[in-house]
Parts: structure tokens; sequence; C-alpha cells
């Protein structure tokens, strides 16, 4: 037996109890004084227990069992949601012709359209690599002869547009000279056949060390890298053509 049911069984056999005793009490007769008003006050005053009985449903045990619907929900206050607001978006001004300051491009002075060469120079350059591989001749100052080392120097210079002598000793003659660490890209070099001997052969320095030029018998036009021993210490000068 659980202890809910056994508290109900006590809580019954008490009220059981408590009804049979006050049954029993309305039963009992008070004595007879000979007086009939007495019998009937004391009849009819019949002095009620001091303590009240309770019910008996205030002595059954009380269920722990709640009805979800009776309960009272508390009261929620909800806060307003406010939405974040928005920093208001601008487009920015547009950008018009008359705002924007557009210049005409200078005009190109080279109006044939023909590519020119910078310096002097480069032309010097440009025309001693086309040689290349052209046999070595005596006496010979073009393509179509050959060339010697004077004659190389004088065709690559006058079809650069400048006027060059054709002997080593008139073109030496002809313009500045520049030491072996000022050259540069065009300069003509010249060399002795023997250390701290007066010139005897030449070429066209096209830079990085190099040389082109026109050798000996048997040979042909190439280049050559002037920066060995054998080179500087055969150097004699070397000429700007300006």
């Amino acid at each position: 037996m659980t202890k809910n049911k056994l508290r109900i069984t006590i809580a019954i056999i008490a009220s059981l109890a408590i009804v049979a005793a006050m049954a029993s009490c309305g039963k009992v007769e008070a004595p007879n004084d000979g007086g009939g008003s007495q019998n009937s006050d004391s009849s009819s005053q019949t002095s009620a227990p001091t303590d009240a009985a309770e019910p008996i449903s205030s002595l059954l045990p009380v269920t722990e069992n709640v009805d979800e619907t009776t309960q009272t929900q508390p009261d929620v206050t909800e806060s307003p949601v406010t939405e974040p607001v928005l920093p208001e978006v601008t487009n920015p001004p547009e950008t018009t012709v008359a705002d924007t300051d557009i210049s005409d491009p200078t005009p190109d002075d080279n109006t044939d359209g023909a590519q020119q060469i910078a310096s002097y120079g480069e032309a010097i350059v440009s025309i001693a690599q086309a040689q290349l591989g052209i046999p070595y001749q005596s006496g010979g100052d073009s393509p179509e002869k050959g060339f010697d080392s004077s004659g190389f120097t004088y065709y690559c210079v006058n079809q650069a547009g400048m006027k060059f002598p054709r002997s080593i000793k008139s073109q030496l003659e002809a313009y500045s000279h520049v030491s072996y660490s000022e050259l540069a890209a065009g300069d003509i070099v010249y060399f002795s056949a023997e250390p701290n001997e007066k010139a005897s052969f030449c070429g066209v320095y096209v830079g990085g060390g190099l040389i082109i030029y026109s050798p000996v018998p048997d040979e042909f036009v190439k280049t050559a890298n002037i920066t060995t021993n054998y080179w500087t210490s055969r150097f004699v000068t070397g000429l700007r053509i300006e």
C-alpha cells in the first residue's frame, strides 16, 4: 500500500469516528429537573463543540497534478523590434566630357611614318651588324667588293650619313678621341698589332665589350670580345662620331 492510499484510509477512519461521536452527543438527553421549560431549553440549547469539525475534503491529501490549462502565464511584455536605419546611399556625380580636360595629342614630327635612328652611333651599329659574314678583301670598302679593316669602318660611318676618311691615319684626325672606359655603342675603335705601337686595324664598338670588324685575309666580318688582356693591351684609342 502506498503512502497516499494509507493517508486517505486514515483520514476516512478519523472522519467516521468524528461523525459517530457527534451523533452520540446529540442523542444524550439532559437530566429532568421537573420543569418542562428547562427540558425544552436544554434540549434546544445543545452547545456545539469548541473545535469545529473540518470537512472531509480538507482532510484528503492534495494531489500534485496541476491542470496546465488553469495555470496563468506571466504577462510578458515584448519589446518592440526596431529595424536598423540604413544610411542613404547617394550615387557619385556623373563625370561629363566637359568636366574632363582632354588635350589633343601632339602630332608626330615624323610625318612620313618611317622609323628614325636616334643617333649616329645607333645607325653605325645597325649598319655594321648587317655586314656580318662578308669576306675580307684588301682595299675593299663595300659589301660587293668585300672589306678590309679601315674600308669597313669607312663604309659604316658614311652609310650612317657622316663623312669619314678612308685611311686609318685620316680617320684618327677626323673626330674627337675617347678612352677605353668611355667607349659607347657606335664609336670607332683602333688597335695596334703589338702593344704600344701605332694603330694598324680598327672596328665598330657595339657595346657590352664587343666590336664588329674585318680582320685579316681568309677571314670575314665578325665580332670580337675586347675585354681580354690581348685586346686591352693593344687598344690605342676610340673615336666618337658626332
